[in-house]
């Protein structure tokens, strides 16, 4: 028998049956118990600490709209658990955005600045500035310095370099080639008159001098397949220069034409940047027969359209390619085959990898440069309010819409990157040339297909993993006014610390720690009996070469070098940094071993800086107790005297900036030139440096027992680091 505490297995009857209501109405509040537990938030962190970091904004904590709609429950119950009900702005922007109004403001805001096709898009993802005239993105708003970095050498980078202003040159070839003639030198690299860039198989760079021979910057250029026209985009900050010199040498205005306001150019970098084409571009079937199409396709032959598709169908990437290599295409309107939701394209393997050598004839042949076709597509293009309500009336959100919109004819250019070298193959990719009125739907569709965004910092950024010297060269206008723009900004934040907090170059025996003496330097290092001129930046080619082989102790360096900077790369041959304004000096034949140490200076301005500094707050006594007797007095105060404050500003600047008298002297080494872009560089993994050296100073940097070995020392630094340096031959 089972003792009274024991017990044993029972016979259970189970019902037959279960009714749902009342077996409901039993557990309600079971059921209600965990329906809460599943919404309560039970974690330590705010939510928008959760979020990626690429999601954050700054004023989350403060405006709940800018969290995701999934959040912003969770935190609003966060804000009240916390006893800080979140803030509710007063619903009245729609209002203040009506679309009439809009309108208007855009139309009154573009009056000062021009805007880009896509500047709205940048607007609300990128910080703004004003450069040459145009309210262009500088960087995006997210933390995404490294991540454009690994879209350029990984994936896929867009650009909106439509900045750069096309000019279109109309005339017979030989009445355009002896007008270019004139502001072209092939010694700086092939010319439009070079026989591969003929019928426009391939775009290509040249630069443009001035009539009196002074550099003014370079430009890219395609022409027609008829050789009667010549697309030239040019540089904003040098653009009013190179049109002038155009009607100069031309010496009829009605050969030039302006397009910056019909076409626009993206530029996509990286490996990925022909399958985010591939996948964005959708080219029409031209086998079958469509009556509908408008007349400027009906006048395009039919043979090179479907030639066109075929050879972009055979490619698997821009590498297949020579440099520069254009293809002309008409595809569909990018908006009706936009991805619901954005997706990665992915690269095609395998394939035909046939090497497109010659390039075929007639392939960049395209309509983009008939003017009446670039009116049809902006007069006849199909509204965004159409195409939205196409999508709407969908039966399954998220599918393709049938394309009933316009063909659009483009070009893409083939960008090559880095040729040589390690980084073979950095920074390849397309450029493509299209219509304006089509900028917005193109760029969309290529951002929904994974393409990243990027500004003007990636401009100058992927020039810098290049080691190229830039647009903007020294010896130029443009450039010029560029350094003293960078002078003026770089001036203006010193004084703006207090005087405790400046960085007391004197100390550190920098000459011009602010700005460039290009002059100066190069008259210093002038050998005797050459004659004295403005500087010029080597761009000859060959010549480049020859200095290179005169480091490498492999000939005898050129002659005729008077008056030039050659451009060079600088790398730290250990740890160390070289940034913007640095010194490139000669080392002395005594350097040896570890870096070497800039002697401790005495600042001789200092006594005078402090007299005048005692001699201020003495003067601003007397006046405030002379003011304040002429208020007790009911007298009149006498109003501060401008001039001699202003006087007294300008002579502590003066004090703190000395302006340099001489550049290579400064220090205890030679200073043989400056760095002009130095950061950490990703392709490398390490420290590097660009710049330029005068000239003169070859003979120093050539010689033993330090060959082709430089100091680079910091404008902040007492500190030489040891470098190697390579002359830049683009």
């Amino acid at each position: 028998m089972l003792g009274k505490h024991e017990r044993g297995p029972r016979n259970v009857q189970l019902p037959p049956s279960v009714t749902v209501s009342a077996f409901t109405a039993a557990r309600v509040k079971e059921i209600q118990a965990m329906t809460k537990a599943l919404k309560q938030d039970t974690g330590t962190k705010l939510v928008f600490q959760r979020l990626p970091r690429h999601m954050r904004r700054r004023a989350m904590s403060h405006n709940v709209k800018r969290l995701p709609r999934r959040l912003r429950e969770i935190y609003a119950r966060q804000m009240k658990k916390g006893g800080l009900p979140p803030k509710q702005k007063r619903p009245s922007r729609k209002f203040r955005r009506r679309p009439q109004d809009l309108v208007e403001e855009y139309a009154r805001r573009k009056r000062r600045v021009s805007w880009l096709w896509t500047h709205i898009w940048h607007a609300k993802r990128f910080r703004m500035v004003e450069k040459w005239g145009y309210k262009l993105p500088w960087c995006p708003c997210d933390k995404s310095f490294r991540a454009c970095y690994r879209a350029t050498a990984k994936h896929c980078l867009i650009q909106d370099v439509s900045y750069c202003r096309c000019v279109q040159v109309s005339g017979a070839r030989d009445f355009i080639l002896q007008g270019l003639k004139k502001i072209t030198d092939p010694s700086c690299g092939l010319t439009p008159a070079a026989k591969c860039y003929w019928g426009g198989k391939r775009g290509g760079t040249v630069t443009l001098f001035g009539v009196i021979g002074k550099a003014i910057g370079p430009v890219e250029f395609l022409w027609n397949s008829a050789m009667t026209g010549l697309w030239l985009f040019v540089h904003p900050a040098y653009y009013d220069t190179v049109l002038g010199t155009l009607e100069v040498c031309f010496r009829a205005p009605g050969d030039l034409e302006e397009l910056h306001q019909e076409l626009s150019v993206f530029r996509l970098t990286g490996p990925l940047s022909h399958a985010v084409l591939r996948n964005a571009l959708q080219l029409p079937d031209w086998s079958v027969a469509d009556p509908t199409l408008p007349e400027w396709v009906e006048k395009c032959p039919r043979e090179y359209l479907i030639e066109q598709n075929r050879a972009w169908g055979s490619l698997r990437g821009p590498g297949q390619l020579s440099p520069g290599a254009a293809l002309a295409l008409v595809v569909k309107d990018p908006r009706y085959g936009i991805p619901a939701k954005r997706t990665k394209s992915q690269a095609e393997t395998g394939g035909d990898a046939e090497n497109f050598h010659p390039w075929a004839e007639d392939l960049g042949r395209s309509a983009l440069w008939d003017a009446s076709t670039r009116a049809y597509l902006r007069d006849n293009k199909v509204p965004n309010g159409a195409v939205a309500d196409a999508r709407g009336k969908l039966l399954t959100p998220g599918t393709e819409i049938a394309n009933s919109g316009q063909l659009v004819p483009v070009v893409l250019v083939q960008r090559p990157g880095v040729r040589s070298g390690p980084n073979t193959g950095y920074a390849a990719g397309w450029d493509i040339i299209l219509p304006s009125s089509y900028a917005q739907a193109f760029w969309l569709a290529f951002i929904m297909r994974g393409a990243r965004a990027g500004g003007l910092r990636e401009t100058r950024s992927i020039d810098f993993e290049m080691s190229r010297s830039g647009r903007l060269r020294p010896d130029t206008l443009a450039g010029a006014a560029e350094d003293r723009d960078d002078f003026a900004a770089g001036r203006a934040k010193f004084f703006r610390l207090p005087p405790n907090k400046r960085t007391n170059f004197n100390k550190y025996a920098i000459a011009s720690p602010l700005g460039f003496r290009w002059d100066l330097l190069v008259d210093e290092w002038r050998r005797a009996g050459e004659t004295a001129g403005d500087f010029a930046v080597l761009r000859d080619r060959n010549v480049l070469r020859g200095v290179q082989d005169y480091l490498d102790a492999k000939a005898e360096l050129p002659s005729r070098l008077a008056s030039l900077l050659i451009p060079v790369e600088v790398t730290p041959s250990k740890k160390g940094s070289c940034r913007k304004y640095s010194i490139i000096c000669v080392p002395k034949p005594t350097d040896h071993g570890g870096d070497p140490v800039e002697p401790a200076c005495r600042d001789v301005n200092a006594a005078t800086r402090t007299r005048l500094r005692a001699e201020h707050k003495a003067l601003l006594g007397r006046l405030g107790r002379r003011r304040k007797r002429a208020r007790r007095g009911g007298k009149e105060v006498a109003p501060p005297d401008a001039e001699a404050l202003e006087k007294y500003t300008a002579e502590m600047r003066g004090l703190w900036l000395p302006d340099a008298t001489t550049v290579r002297a400064s220090c205890s080494r030679q200073v043989a030139g400056f760095v002009t872009h130095g950061d950490f560089s990703f392709a490398t993994g390490g420290a590097k440096g660009v710049g330029y050296v005068a000239a003169g100073a070859l003979c120093e940097l050539g010689a033993p027992p330090h060959r082709r070995r430089v100091l680079v020392r910091n404008t902040n630094s007492r500190l030489y680091r040891w470098a190697s340096i390579r002359v830049i031959c683009e």
